[in-house]
């Protein structure tokens, strides 16, 4: 995408919305998904202030169970994150998060008892 910026608009004057259609017209993005990821990233002052909730863990037979909430204090992002549980000093199991309308559950399986 940036060699097709590159190409495309060398010497020209650049905007985001220029940016954005050669993100949605070579690397296949869709528009409304270019439209929230510009308007959230480039749009907005700040960044997104994130908050675990209700964080528990269970024990069962086949290991452990780690539940709980991420939020977000207002303005929402739209979010994909990674949680991460450390379980050795050495080892970490890692989850994808995506964070939509301000707030997400995870859970994550460890057969370990998670470390501080």
């Amino acid at each position: 995408m940036l060699r097709q910026i590159y190409k495309e608009r060398l010497f020209v004057r650049t905007s985001w919305e220029d940016l954005r259609n050669v993100f949605v017209g070579t690397g296949g993005w869709d528009p409304q998904e270019a439209r929230v990821f510009f308007d959230q990233w480039i749009a907005r002052s700040g960044a997104p202030v994130l908050k675990l909730q209700d964080v528990k863990i269970k024990s069962d037979a086949s290991g452990r169970h780690v539940t709980g909430s991420v939020l977000q204090d207002p303005p929402w992002y739209d979010l994909d994150i990674t949680a991460g549980l450390k379980i050795s000093p050495t080892e970490r199991l890692d989850t994808k998060i995506r964070i939509k309308d301000g707030s997400a559950s995870f859970s994550i399986q460890s057969p370990e008892r998670p470390k501080n």
